[in-house]
C-alpha cells in the first residue's frame, strides 16, 4: 500500500519480504524512481537477501540521483535480519545520529 503525492511516495514494506517476494518489491520501487520515497517498515516480519540487495541497491540509486530515500519505524525483524547479515541500517536510509542516510 502506498501514499502518493507529486514527488512523493510512502510505502508500507509487506510483512514477507522472501525471495518470493523480491520481483513485486523491486517492481514498487522502481515505479517510484525520481520521486522522495519512505519505505515503513514496521510490518516486516521476514526479509530475505534478495530484498535487502534491492533495498541497498535503490537506496544507492536514490542517492545518485539527489533525491530522498528513507525507511521509518524498523521492525525488530527488519533491524535483527540486518545485524544477522551484517548491514549497517543506514545503507537503507534508516536514520542513525538524527539524520537519515541517503537523503537530499
Amino acid at each position: 500500500m502506498s501514499e502518493e503525492s507529486v514527488g512523493y511516495c510512502q510505502i508500507t514494506l509487506d510483512a514477507k519480504l522472501a525471495s518470493r517476494a523480491a520481483p513485486d518489491l523491486y517492481a514498487q520501487l522502481a515505479k517510484q524512481r525520481g520521486n522522495t520515497l519512505v519505505l515503513d517498515a514496521s510490518r516486516v516480519e521476514q526479509i530475505g537477501v534478495l530484498s535487502w540487495q534491492i533495498l541497498v541497491s535503490a537506496a544507492k540509486t536514490w542517492t545518485n540521483e539527489g533525491k530522498s530515500f528513507e525507511v521509518i519505524d524498523p521492525s525488530v525483524a527488519f533491524t535483527g535480519s540486518a545485524a544477522d547479515l551484517g548491514l549497517d541500517l543506514s545503507l537503507v536510509g534508516v536514520e542513525t545520529d538524527g539524520e537519515a542516510a541517503g537523503g537530499a
